[in-house]
């Protein structure tokens, strides 16, 4: 198997100067299977399957190793080129400079990223040092006492964050969260509608 998805598995593997496929359906499947060797299409049949049937075909072909493309409709996609799979995105992230609020607070969203809650809880109150209405670390130190069970400190940063900015969504949600956990249902309900979950 080289390629699945929850409409079926393709098995596609180039032998000599032939290509062996082989796709055993999930579900219901009424799909164009098409076979390209590069860009120029090389085979095409319309797959009608039910779940569990296998389509099996041996096409007499000669395709180079990376040029073999097979697709059933928009259900499946496989190349057979290793490098069609790498990310472009950068994987290399930069070391914020902790001399900025930016850099200090981007650092404290990694660590708690990381679940390094205390470096990051240290780092969020540095950061309020420095600027005392920076909203996003007023939030986060609301969060990660919430975390702790300290839910006195945490309503407290958290109405302190909504005190700046009284629609802040996520300042909006932590309220409610802890709220709900100090069991005021009234305040709960009202600060964490139309929300979704972290």
């Amino acid at each position: 198997m080289v390629k699945a998805t929850p409409y079926g598995a393709l098995n596609a593997r180039i032998t000599g100067d032939a290509v062996l496929l082989a796709f055993c359906a999930l579900q219901n499947i009424d799909e164009d299977l098409v076979v390209r060797s590069g860009d120029k299409e090389i085979f095409r049949e319309r797959l009608k399957l039910r779940p569990m049937e296998v389509f099996e075909k041996k096409l007499p072909a000669s395709v180079g190793k990376g040029d073999l493309r097979v697709n059933v409709g928009d259900k499946l996609s496989y190349t057979d080129d290793p490098k069609a799979e790498l990310l472009k995105r950068p994987l290399n992230f930069r070391n914020y400079e902790e001399g900025t609020l930016e850099g200090l607070y981007q650092n404290a969203e990694r660590e708690d990223k990381a679940r390094n809650y205390d470096l990051a809880l240290q780092k969020y109150l540095e950061c309020l040092k420095r600027e005392p209405t920076h909203m996003r670390a007023l939030t986060r130190i609301a969060e990660l006492y919430c975390r702790r069970a300290e839910y006195e400190k945490a309503l407290e940063y958290a109405a302190r964050a909504l005190d700046y900015v009284m629609y802040d969504p996520d300042a909006n949600y932590i309220y409610g969260i802890i709220a709900r956990r100090m069991g005021n249902l009234v305040d709960a309900k009202r600060r964490s509608a139309g929300r979704p979950a972290r």
